[in-house]
């Protein structure tokens, strides 16, 4: 038997350069798929784990080989409770497979024990599940020391005759529920509606709702739409590692604003709707929130960070084209939205805005005005 001689061989795939790299891991923030820089064939996702406070997975091209380690900015923490062996490794294999960090308890107690410890995004529980600690103790204790606890009860269809479990769970506080067995969909699509929503708008053709996820879960400040007939599959619009929210859907609903820090400062940005990824202009300078348009669709307005209300002129006839932006008035006397547009304008161009703040009043004043639609109406007109 010969030996081999000399050193060996190792092919090694060329690795990405800087700017392949870098045009990767953006990729990677937003939804969708993502092609190979270098060859254009598709990755194979690698199990997500932690760096620092922060979540990573190693991703591989399926053609030419090469790999590299992308940010997971789309991973929520789920615990998962259930008894049976084979219903939590399917659980487990849907959710790492999708890029979420799952925790595990075979018994509620000890699963109860674990969300004291470190609350989870969402909570995965099998009504059935025996244990120390029945599934309905279980909901019951945790709504009441957590009462945003995110609860998904699971069961199967019940006998004839026989109560429904998943009925019961639900007025014990559950949100959502499941029927086993399940598809990979219906537990992702589960995922993504039971994590805490911030803001909703609607379309003006009334067939999607946007919504953002609270800012303060992980992944959350995403911008994601759902439709309300047809397929109603919730489709992520802006992912990404950074905050993205107060969404404003242009009148013909072919544009949207909204806000991100992606910069480093909060600045309002414009993309086409549905097709978030074919544009994207920045249109304030020096900081901006609360986005909001005119009716006429013609001007975008936003509040700069000195508390400004900006104008913008827009021209959305072929793609879209944007005015430098100019001052109108300031709105330092006024409150902020904290995350929300505080301001609403007329379809005569006036401005509404919530209370004055200030003018030596020591505290709040709660206002009651009664009829307030029939005073309303006839400036609507």
């Amino acid at each position: 038997m010969s030996r081999r001689v000399g050193p060996r061989r190792r092919d090694t795939p060329t690795p990405y350069t800087p700017e392949e790299l870098m045009a990767l891991r953006q990729r990677f923030l937003n939804p969708g798929t993502v092609p190979c820089p270098a060859c254009g064939a598709a990755f194979e996702l690698g199990l997500p784990r932690h760096r620092g406070d922060e979540i990573v997975r190693r991703v591989k091209c399926m053609g030419c080989g090469r790999a590299a380690v992308v940010s997971n900015t789309r991973a929520a923490r789920i615990l998962v409770v259930e008894q049976k062996d084979i219903i939590r490794d399917t659980l487990r294999a849907i959710l790492l497979g999708a890029g979420h960090d799952v925790v595990e308890a075979a018994d509620a107690g000890v699963g109860l024990l674990a969300y004291q410890v470190q609350p989870s995004d969402v909570v995965f529980i099998d009504v059935h599940a025996p244990g120390r600690m029945e599934a309905g103790e279980f909901v019951r204790r945790l709504r009441r020391d957590f009462p945003d606890a995110r609860i998904v009860g699971m069961a199967g269809r019940p006998s004839y005759g026989i109560i429904d479990p998943l009925a019961v769970t639900e007025r014990l506080g559950a949100i959502r529920t499941i029927r086993m067995p399940f598809s990979r969909a219906e537990v992702l699509n589960i995922v993504e509606e039971a994590r805490p929503v911030a803001e909703v708008i609607l379309s003006p053709d009334g067939k999607w709702l946007l919504y953002r996820t609270g800012s303060n879960a992980p992944g959350g400040g995403d911008i994601l739409a759902r439709r309300l007939v047809g397929d109603t599959t919730t489709v992520p619009l802006l992912a990404t590692a950074a905050f993205e929210g107060e969404p404003a859907i242009s009148p013909d609903g072919r544009w949207l604003a909204y806000v991100s820090d992606e910069g480093g400062t909060d600045e309002v940005y414009v993309r086409p709707l549905p097709d978030v990824n074919s544009g994207r202009w920045q249109v304030s300078h020096g900081g901006g929130t609360e986005p909001v348009w005119n009716p006429g669709g013609r001007e975008l307005y936003y509040r700069r960070l000195d508390q400004e209300l900006m104008a913008i002129h827009v021209d959305t006839s072929s793609s879209f084209h944007a005015s430098q932006p100019e001052p109108l008035f300031p709105a330092a006397s006024y409150i902020t939205g904290g995350r929300h547009a505080a301001y609403a304008v007329s379809r005569d161009g006036r401005f509404l805005f919530g209370q004055q703040v200030g003018g030596g009043s020591g505290g709040s004043r709660l206002v009651l005005v009664r009829h307030w639609f029939t005073e309303l109406r006839p400036l609507l007109k």
